[in-house]
């Protein structure tokens, strides 16, 4: 535990001090479509900039399995962005509910907050591709075995890659 804390720590470092070529300007964009990728969950989100510097991005998720059980994701995270050009790298903080809903038997909404950091790649103005290193926190619902602890709280990292259009 303590190699991947200092590993993201690490990583946290080195996006705070990356440099990018100025190439084209990334400001202007006030809303964007975002698709992520994380374990083998897929979430929907949308930023939207604040300021040039700080976005909020309100996100959604859904799965279903067969006719026996469905999944939502909601969520909002915030960025910080540090240095806004082709490369952006950022600091993020995030809470979000996931809502089980079995076809037989009570719903379970377990609670997800976390910390991250990572980079923006600005293809153009419009489009751009990213990553992100997180610490969570999460709290199961009593009755929920998604993380293996049924009522109680676990720590983890993961990761996420996203590709986002910006209008």
């Amino acid at each position: 535990m303590k190699l991947f804390i200092a590993c993201f720590i690490t990583l946290i470092c080195f996006t705070v001090s990356l440099n990018a070529q100025e190439q084209e300007t990334t400001t202007g964009q006030s809303l964007g479509l975002t698709a992520a990728l994380q374990n083998s969950q897929m979430d929907i989100m949308m930023p939207i900039f604040l300021s040039n510097e700080v976005a909020l991005a309100p996100s959604v998720g859904f799965s279903s399995v067969g006719d026996s059980f469905t999944d939502f994701a909601l969520g909002l995270m915030g960025r910080f962005y540090i240095n806004r050009s082709r490369v952006s790298p950022f600091l993020s903080a995030r809470l979000g509910l996931l809502l089980a809903s079995p076809k037989d038997g009570d719903s379970l909404t377990d609670i997800v907050m976390g910390l991250g950091g990572g980079g923006e790649y600005f293809i153009s103005r419009y489009f751009s591709l990213g990553v992100e290193a997180q610490l969570n926190i999460s709290k199961s619902d009593k009755n929920s075995g998604r993380f293996g602890n049924p009522g109680g709280t676990n720590v983890n990292t993961a990761s996420a890659i996203f590709a986002t259009v910006y209008f």
